[in-house]
């Protein structure tokens, strides 16, 4: 499946600790009907059969909403399910290793814990697809993570507070996500009921 920017308008990670009683395609089938737009799979602990079979499910259940699929980490067997790419740590598989087993086409996103290491990835994927500085994108995600492209960390969090909160007036921020994200009622319920729910949807509604 084609990347497109449109897709990252709400990514969902899994988690076995928040099924409340449902089965994972259960959870994931519920997010993808209140609009999440990229769904990554992430099991750190499952055996590569139950995997394997877990995760063509789930590709199947995902394209069937036209959303593409992530796998954490394990790349050989992303490749092997034919999953639309691979989220992998630094301590994973270097990110030039990745894409030579995945190919040009896979997503690919890498975690960056610390500035420098930010830096570098964003220079690297600018200097190999010619990305002009202007293209950079940059924002926090609620918990001052990597999203998606470029990260000022956590430290320098009061000087973004400082450049956009002041400017706001307090919108409808679930209505400014309906019409940016596209988002539905079920999915801003869902995202409100997290013991952050009220600064994620404000986070997500302002970010640039």
């Amino acid at each position: 499946m084609k990347f497109a920017k449109e897709q990252l308008k709400l990514y969902a990670i899994t988690d076995r600790s928040w099924l409340a009683g449902k089965t994972l395609m259960e959870q994931v089938e519920q997010a993808l009907k209140g609009g999440a737009t990229m769904i990554q799979l992430r099991e750190k602990h499952l055996d590569e059969a139950p995997f394997l079979q877990e995760a063509e499910a789930m590709i199947e259940l995902c394209h069937r909403y036209q959303v593409p699929l992530i796998i954490n980490d394990r790349v050989e067997l992303a490749k092997k399910v034919g999953a639309d790419g691979v989220h992998v740590g630094q301590s994973d598989m270097q990110l030039a290793r990745a894409r030579e087993i995945l190919g040009e086409e896979a997503i690919i996103g890498v975690t960056a814990k610390t500035v420098a290491q930010a830096l570098e990835l964003t220079k690297a994927l600018m200097k190999k697809y010619n990305i002009p500085a202007s293209n950079v994108i940059r924002h926090f995600d609620v918990t001052g993570k990597l999203c998606p492209a470029y990260w000022s960390g956590r430290e320098n969090a009061g000087k973004w507070e400082k450049e956009f909160k002041s400017r706001l007036v307090e919108p409808d921020y679930r209505e400014v996500l309906k019409k940016r994200a596209g988002l539905l009622d079920p999915t801003l319920d869902y995202l409100a009921a997290y013991k952050y729910g009220s600064d994620l949807i404000r986070k997500l509604a302002t970010m640039k």
